[in-house]
């Protein structure tokens, strides 16, 4: 059974920490001193994680990689870099899955919108869910 008790450390300004602690210890990971070398090893891989995502996000000019627009900017991306190598059968299989990628991004935003404008026009009349029980009976 779990142990309800917390971690036993408490933060400079009194606060306790309040994390479980690690099985056979006072302590969560995070404040365990056996786990001190660890933590610090994963702290400063992720800082370093964070600096490249930045340098990145800047020379690329990419902030977002999942709006549609960062989608795009990949794609863009991914395009230039592929166009530059020697010609060969992966650069066209890399080059015809892009065209493929970029139609399917296209479509499913061509269908976002299309729904988002079926939406508003039930709203603005009001009809709410009655107006797709309509065309559920319709193709009945």
């Amino acid at each position: 059974m779990a142990s309800k008790r917390p971690c036993a450390y408490q933060h400079p300004d009194g606060r306790p920490c309040g994390a479980p602690p690690l099985r056979d210890s006072l302590y969560c990971l995070f404040h365990d001193p056996d786990h001190a070398d660890a933590v610090a090893e994963a702290r400063r891989l992720a800082g370093q994680r964070r600096r490249k995502e930045a340098a990145i996000a800047t020379v690329y000019d990419l902030l977002d990689a999942t709006s549609d627009e960062g989608t795009k900017r990949l794609m863009d991306i991914v395009v230039s870099d592929v166009l530059g190598l020697d010609n060969s059968l992966n650069r066209a299989r890399v080059l015809l899955y892009a065209i493929q990628t970029g139609i399917k991004v296209r479509e499913s935003g061509d269908l976002v919108g299309r729904i988002e404008a079926l939406e508003a026009t039930v709203k603005r009349e009001g009809r709410g869910a009655a107006a797709f029980e309509e065309i559920d009976d319709l193709e009945e």
